[in-house]
């Protein structure tokens, strides 16, 4: 998750599963996972201890992705968690993806 600030779940958890996952053999896709603001709390906000990406913070996500692309992630995945009330807008899904249009 690389747009809250829970250690746990910014690395913690990547090292702790780390070996299992590279002695599974999988196809391992680095993936930045970004919570945005859905105008409601969700399960991901409550379980993870994240404070959302506001909604109309566009900036702030482009942002986040290409820090998650410096280091190294191939997908960027955002999520309104489930009970949002709002879906991500199409302006920040637009500029997220400008990010990797010319790659």
């Amino acid at each position: 998750m690389i747009s809250g600030r829970n250690p746990e779940l910014l690395i913690g958890q990547h090292v702790v599963s780390a070996a299992a996952v590279k002695k599974s053999g999988l196809e391992v896709i680095s993936t930045g996972y970004m919570v945005i603001d859905g105008g409601a709390p969700t399960t991901v906000s409550y379980i993870s201890n994240a404070t959302p990406i506001p909604a109309d913070k566009d900036d702030i996500a482009m942002c986040t992705a290409m820090a998650g692309d410096m280091l190294g992630m191939k997908v960027i995945y955002m999520d309104a968690g489930s009970g949002a009330r709002k879906p991500i807008t199409e302006s920040m899904i637009q500029r997220v993806s400008s990010r990797w249009k010319y790659r």
